[in-house]
């Protein structure tokens, strides 16, 4: 009883971290003009070619659908590369990574 308790708190506190990093800001380069309403029903409208501010709820759907392209590039294959020698060539070393580091990585791939 008291280990599904737990379990359901653990649940419920990383759904709330996912629901504050999918809230966060993402800078995107729109390719088009595009609106979308917030989940408070402000309605927002990007310019095609002006780096923009979304949530990254909306600018990951825009990637996906190629409607944008991320402002902030800084995870690319050098990035990754520099990473990964540091890691192989600094016994003690734990590589600090950008911000949203695993969500750009997963974008890359």
């Amino acid at each position: 009883m008291e280990a599904t308790l737990i379990e359901e708190v653990i649940k419920r506190g990383l759904k709330r971290i996912e629901v504050d990093q999918q809230l966060q800001p993402m800078r995107v380069l729109p390719r088009e003009d595009f609106k979308y309403s917030s989940i408070l029903g402000v309605e927002t409208k990007l310019e095609d070619s002006v780096e923009s501010e979304a949530p990254i709820y909306v600018g990951e759907q825009l990637l996906e659908e190629a409607m944008a392209e991320p402002a902030d590039k800084t995870v690319d294959r050098k990035a990754l590369a520099v990473i990964a020698w540091d890691e192989r060539h600094k016994a003690s070393y734990m590589s600090k990574v950008p911000p949203l580091f695993y969500r750009q990585l997963r974008m890359l791939m």
